[in-house]
């Protein structure tokens, strides 16, 4: 559905993948060709751009997120392709997708956090031992 921006105690913002100012790097489930897939403004439709005229892209294709960017997971359902136009003498087709979340209808959604990684996992070991040390220390000094 997009990408969360901003984050408080009891609320969040998020950019729709729509929203014209968000960008997915995606690819086609069909023979893997990558892409950037723009939002338009619009809940309806997006544009897939920078796809050269001889690319291998029908109507009906499955588009995901190829993960590339590490901004989202790959292979995410994003949207699917509703209309290729070539222009004559282009180099690149114009193409529109619908995206396959029901951005303007949804009420619950997934929120996926990146792996953890290593440092942080150790740091958050590190602090566990510490404060069970502690623990120990403390109960027998009562004794």
């Amino acid at each position: 559905m997009g990408q969360v921006v901003q984050t408080s105690q009891i609320t969040s913002r998020v950019l729709l993948v729509s929203d014209s100012s968000h960008a997915v790097p995606v690819e086609v489930v069909r023979n893997g060709l990558r892409a950037i897939l723009l939002g338009t403004g619009d809940t309806s439709t997006l544009d897939l751009v920078h796809v050269p005229d001889t690319a291998d892209i029908r109507e009906g294709d499955l588009l995901v997120s190829s993960g590339l960017g590490g901004r989202f997971p790959r292979g995410y359902p994003v949207a699917e392709v509703s209309l290729i136009n070539k222009e004559p003498g282009e180099p690149f087709v114009s193409i529109e997708a619908v995206p396959r979340a029901q951005l303007n209808q949804s009420r619950l959604v997934l929120v996926v956090f990146p792996p953890a990684t290593a440092e942080v996992e150790s740091e958050n070991v590190d602090t566990a031992v510490e404060s069970e040390a502690g623990a120990e220390m403390s109960e027998e000094g009562e004794g």
